[in-house]
């Protein structure tokens, strides 16, 4: 899987989710303290109640959390897989993901978008934590309501092979009325994070 696709799985599952059927929600969390083993690392489910696993396989996970309201949302992810260029720089790798984040927008669903992004050290030179915020007037399931949508994400490629890049979301969505609030929730998600010698 590439990076570009990596970035765009957590929104192409948000958007399932609105629609989703009751099977999507049969695979509770049942213990939050058993990791899950996907290639180059391993990762601890969210922490709390009402989350799912909504799809798995070996280069990565994607976990929901259940609400009564359809238009909300909490989605944490974490992928796996080629990263699809090389990079001079850590520097380098740094802007490439601020372009891949900028065209995996809707211009036409994502308003007021901010986007801060910076390198960090918490899995070597070539990692990338970012927080990205807009308002979405466009879901489906919001019915005419404004959503606003905070992303946080850690974006790296694996120490032990640069040709080999993670992906890590925690995505809110909530009315724009009410405070998002995900930046404790979404660290503890990426401190459950463990990178495991690259294949």
């Amino acid at each position: 899987m590439k990076l570009r696709s990596l970035a765009l799985l957590a929104g192409a599952t948000l958007l399932t989710l609105c629609s989703c059927s009751a099977s999507r929600w049969s695979q509770p969390v049942t213990d939050p303290t058993s990791p899950l083993a996907l290639e180059g690392l391993t990762v601890l489910p969210p922490q709390g109640t009402n989350w799912y696993v909504v799809a798995e396989d070996s280069q990565g996970a994607v976990f929901a959390r259940r609400f009564s309201d359809e238009a909300v949302s909490t989605i944490a992810s974490a992928s796996s897989g080629s990263s699809g260029s090389t990079f001079g720089s850590p520097t380098g790798f740094l802007r490439h993901v601020e372009r891949v984040l900028s065209k995996g927008r809707d211009p036409e669903r994502a308003e007021d978008v901010t986007c801060s992004a910076r390198l960090t050290r918490r899995h070597g030179d070539y990692c990338v934590e970012y927080i990205e915020t807009f308002l979405d007037r466009g879901f489906p399931a919001a019915k005419g309501r404004t959503l606003r949508v905070e992303n946080r994400g850690c974006w790296l490629l694996h120490p032990e092979d640069l040709g080999q890049s993670v992906v890590l979301l925690y995505s809110t969505r909530r009315p724009s009325s009410e405070p998002v609030g995900g930046g404790a929730a979404a660290e503890r998600f990426f401190s459950g994070v463990q990178l495991t010698p690259a294949r």
